[in-house]
């Protein structure tokens, strides 16, 4: 186990940038965490903090969420939590506008409509939401319809199902270049069709390990398709004309990469 009491003494003397911490490896209590907060908020030199296995429900995190409000953060990834902390987490990126990576992992969000409002400061340029049981994502699309920072979006590994809304929303959307969509539930063909065929910023598009069969109909919109760097389709169904595609868009187009 991890002596937090060290690691407090540490962060009182130091400036540390970036911060690993996992919940699991410390014998934490409330009087380690608000002490923990204290120095934080004293210390506002981190950039980049990492927070694993928050599971612990009857502690009171909220003191080292505010202590988290003026340092200069680049990057906060929070992989494992109980849906509780989500509120914080909003709390704090309404707050601290330096925050330009957000990843979540294992963090089930109930209440995607009001999560998705963290993007609305268009300051936050990559969101990762990746197991966290998301199966509507037409919040999300709404808020991209007005969006002006976002670069990358990871929806992987969630439950979902079609994606028509995102797609109406990429539309209109001019920054989105980064999509992972893989290790979901999509079979609608005609979503990613529709999806290939927009103009805008999109380079790089994984749909790795969906439902999708006659991917071949994808991969023919892929052989003039000049904006797209990196196309993932693997795990789905392809045929053997879709193989033959395959080889016409290696000879000609050698932009994208498959």
């Amino acid at each position: 186990m991890l002596n937090m009491y060290e690691v407090i003494k540490n962060l009182s003397k130091n400036l540390i940038v970036n911060l690993d911490i996992d919940c699991n490896k410390i014998i934490l209590n409330q009087n380690i965490i608000n002490n923990f907060s204290s120095i934080l908020e004293k210390n506002n030199s981190l950039q980049f903090l990492t927070i694993n296995n928050i599971n612990n429900k009857n502690l009171d995190y909220t003191l080292f969420f505010k202590a988290l409000y003026y340092h200069n953060l680049k990057v906060l990834k929070i992989n494992g939590s109980f849906p509780e902390i989500i509120n914080l987490l909003i709390d704090l990126l309404n707050v601290n506008k330096s925050i330009e990576t957000v990843i979540l992992y294992f963090v089930e969000i109930t209440d995607i409509k009001s999560f998705i409002k963290i993007l609305d400061n268009n300051i936050i340029k990559s969101l990762i939401l990746r197991r966290n049981n998301i199966k509507n994502i037409t919040p999300i699309a709404e808020t991209l319809k007005t969006n002006t920072s976002l670069v990358e979006l990871c929806i992987g590994s969630n439950n979902i199902t079609y994606i028509n809304p995102l797609v109406e929303a990429l539309k209109i959307n001019k920054t989105l270049k980064i999509l992972w969509l893989d290790n979901n539930k999509i079979s609608i063909l005609d979503d990613f069709i529709q999806l290939l065929k927009l103009n805008g910023p999109l380079q790089f598009i994984n749909i790795y390990c969906n439902k999708t069969r006659n991917t071949q109909l994808l991969l023919r919109l892929l052989v003039d398709n000049k904006i797209l760097k990196y196309f993932n389709y693997l795990d789905n169904s392809i045929s053997k004309d879709g193989l033959k595609i395959l080889n016409e868009i290696y000879k000609e187009n050698n932009i994208i990469k498959i």
